[in-house]
This record gives C-alpha cells, structure tokens and sequence, in this order.
C-alpha cells in the first residue's frame, strides 16, 4: 500500500480534488491507530521572543521522556510514525536539544504580530487524499517521513 506520512508545523493547504471526502485534523484521529487520518499533536502559544530568522527545527529521540524534559517553552515533543520527535521554533542553531538530528527549515516568513501559535500535527494519507481547501494567517511547513506530497496552492 502506498501511504504518504507527514509530521506538519501549522495546517497544510490542498484543494479538493478528489472523489473521496476530505481528511480533516482532529484531536485523536484514527492515523493513532495506523489508519488514514490527521492528528494534531499540539496547538499552542509560543512562549519566547522569536529572533529572526526563524526556523523549524526536528529531532529524534530514543525516549519520550528524554524530549519533553528537552522540549523548552516552543517545543513540541511526540510520539508518532513509530518514532518520538521534538520540533522546535527557534533561531538556526547547531544545538539539537540532546536528540539526533533530522532536519530544519526555514526561514520561516512569519507576519508581523506580537504573538504567534505553533500547532503540530501529524497526518497519514492514502493516495489522492486532500484536505478541506482553507487557509492560515502564517506559514506552512511540512516533514515526509514516508511517501510523496503534492500540494495545490
């Protein structure tokens, strides 16, 4: 079965196209349970001042327990796609927060406000599953664990 798994900062955006109804986000989908879903995994303030330029850091770790004690106030540590990540926001930095690093990307555009929310979500996706068309008034950012994305804008 091909399968496409994606850990995502904030919401993706993908027009309908398909004949199947939309994947929508939801608190405890049933991608939890290994099936076609999107759950987010957090949604929140970021607490610290952000220095730009910004970035999207991830990280692996062997225990759930080891990232969240990492976590800090603008991380997110989780368990999901059979690994435990923590993805931060902050500066470009060497620093991966005692885990193995993955990946970072940026610099994220961010809109000028005095406060910003960080939602992450993680979704898996069968082919040719899209998401209700909408939008955000921030970036979107996403991670492929597995398989291949395809957006419409």
């Amino acid at each position: 079965m091909n399968r496409t798994i994606l850990i995502a900062l904030v919401v993706f955006s993908l027009a309908p196209v398909g004949q199947r109804p939309p994947v929508k986000c939801t608190e405890a989908s049933p991608e939890r349970r290994g099936e076609e879903g999107c759950t987010i995994l957090a949604s929140r303030p970021v607490v610290g001042p952000l220095a730009k330029p910004v970035y999207w850091h991830i990280d692996r770790f062997d225990s759930l327990e080891a990232a969240k004690k990492a976590a800090g106030p603008d991380g997110v540590a989780a368990e999901a796609h059979g690994g435990i990540w923590l993805m931060t926001v902050e500066m470009q930095s060497e620093e991966h927060h005692g885990g193995r690093h993955v990946s970072w990307i940026g610099p994220l555009t961010l809109p000028h406000s005095g406060r910003y929310t960080m939602r992450v979500q993680s979704s898996l996706l069968l082919p040719g599953a899209t998401t209700p068309v909408h939008t955000h008034s921030g970036p979107e950012v996403f991670y492929s664990v597995d398989g291949e994305q395809c957006l419409e804008t």
